[in-house]
């Protein structure tokens, strides 16, 4: 008889977030461990609410990844911080494969084609 966002609640406890996190990986235990030996109770279950809704825009690759930049660097380890590192990850692994692709496409147009005829030689603008 409960609706749904009163019953996700339920399962929002610090035993819940340990399996959750043990599921991601090591460096993610560690860090939701981090949290709930470091906080209240109450702030720590709403910093862990925080991650696990950061968590679900990266892959758990990403975030165990984030996590272990995060618990390696940071003395004192946020949710901030760790928001921070998987943004910039996220661009240069972006910005990687938007290179990688361009001097692929550039690298077959070289080889494969050899020289290749302008927009003049099919009767367009110079």
């Amino acid at each position: 008889h409960m609706p749904d966002n009163h019953r996700r609640y339920l399962t929002h406890t610090p035993k819940e977030n340990l399996l959750w996190a043990e599921n991601i990986g090591p460096n993610t235990y560690a860090y939701v461990d981090y949290i709930l030996s470091n906080n209240v109770e109450k702030k720590a279950l709403k910093l862990l609410a925080t991650l696990r809704n950061t968590a679900s825009k990266y892959t758990s690759e990403e975030l165990e990844a984030g996590c272990h930049t995060l618990m390696s660097v940071a003395k004192e380890p946020t949710n901030s911080l760790l928001k921070s590192i998987l943004s910039r990850a996220k661009k240069r692994k972006k910005t990687l494969d938007n290179h990688s692709k361009k001097s692929i496409i550039e690298e077959q147009t070289d080889n494969k084609y050899g020289f290749v005829r302008g927009a003049a030689y099919f009767g367009g603008k110079k």
